[in-house]
């Protein structure tokens, strides 16, 4: 898996809770 991937799929999920 690249970083670049792993820290967007990181952030999506930290980010996704603040959304909803």
């Amino acid at each position: 898996m690249e970083l670049k991937v792993c820290l967007n799929q990181m952030a999506t999920y930290m980010l996704r809770p603040m959304v909803v």
